[in-house]
């Protein structure tokens, strides 16, 4: 009786495919340089799978909607935090997931960090503007600082890629 699980994964799992090209192109995509827009797999190419807009990669939590995030900026300083990272967090999501869509693996794959870092400098500016904890502090601005440089490098070895 095993067959059953391995069934029911499949099940989940396989329908989850097309939402990844799906999402790419419904999400604002402007922080990936033009090379990655360009290699992603457009919706039409990519692997069959369910137009369920509700359904995201094996069943990950999807990210929250702005509605969702407005109504939680508004309980004050801790919330307008909480609101800012969630709102980091959603515009690196719908590029990364982009980038998983590319075909070649080093383009894919600076593509994708290139979204990653962007958030993480994000978060870290909002640590900067909410956070006290100095430690924590000195973490954003080592974060902002040395990232940067990556987006600098990624950005340049992207742009190689692409002409290969």
């Amino acid at each position: 009786m095993r067959i059953r699980p391995i069934l029911f994964a499949m099940a989940l799992i396989g329908p989850a495919t097309g939402a990844v090209a799906q999402e790419a192109a419904q999400t604002d995509l402007s922080i990936l340089p033009q090379a990655c827009r360009a290699a992603i797999v457009p919706p039409e190419q990519a692997m069959p799978g369910s137009d369920d807009p509700h359904e995201d990669m094996a069943g990950a939590p999807r990210a929250a909607s702005e509605a969702q995030v407005s109504n939680a900026g508004e309980a004050g300083t801790t919330a307008a935090a909480q609101t800012e990272t969630m709102q980091a967090i959603n515009r690196m999501h719908g590029p990364m997931m982009a980038a998983a869509g590319i075909a070649d693996a080093d383009l894919a794959f600076n593509c994708g960090m290139l979204a990653h870092h962007q958030a993480a400098i994000d978060m870290a500016r909002i640590e900067l503007k909410y956070g006290t904890d100095a430690d924590s502090r000195k973490m954003a601005e080592a974060i902002i600082e040395a990232q940067t440089k990556e987006i600098s490098e990624m950005s340049a070895r992207i742009a190689k890629l692409a002409q290969r």
